[in-house]
């Protein structure tokens, strides 16, 4: 019981340090290209909302490549796929989603270093779970800096 206490607080201390940097760094993304947005409470509520969805889906990741067989994520791949050729028609992608979505990378990267031993598919899979939640990210801003 006590180690699985202790492996609870590891896990919480990793995800409110990963929020943290994940919401400095991408705040100072959205600064460089948006300098006059000043709704930082909502860009806030919107990049923990991100973070959220990134360390979710690289813990989820993580897992499906060490479990699944080659056939299941070639599956995982090909959905992913079609649901990303859809949200992509939502968003342009731009220098500034660019520019987010290498932070994030980066920042998975840093925060779970085991990610570089994902095999071809995991590593696949991995990017487009981030692109997916990048559009989400960038059409929501979007929405905000358009109705500011």
């Amino acid at each position: 019981m006590n180690q699985l206490f202790k492996d609870y607080n590891k896990t919480k201390k990793l995800h409110t340090q990963f929020k943290k940097a994940f919401t400095a760094s991408i705040i100072d993304v959205v600064l460089d290209f948006h300098p006059h947005y000043n709704q930082i409470d909502i860009l806030n509520e919107l990049i923990l909302l991100y973070a959220s969805e990134i360390l979710n889906a690289t813990e989820e990741v993580l897992d499906k490549d060490s479990k699944y067989s080659e056939d299941r994520k070639i599956e995982e791949l090909d959905c992913m796929n079609r649901v990303i050729n859809k949200e992509s028609l939502m968003v342009d992608e731009n220098d500034f989603s660019e520019q987010v979505h290498l932070k994030a990378k980066a920042l998975v990267v840093n925060f779970f270093p085991q990610v570089i031993h994902l095999s071809n598919y995991g590593f696949r899979l991995l990017e487009l779970n981030t692109k997916m939640y990048l559009y989400s990210f960038i059409a929501q801003f979007n929405s905000f800096v358009n109705n500011q």
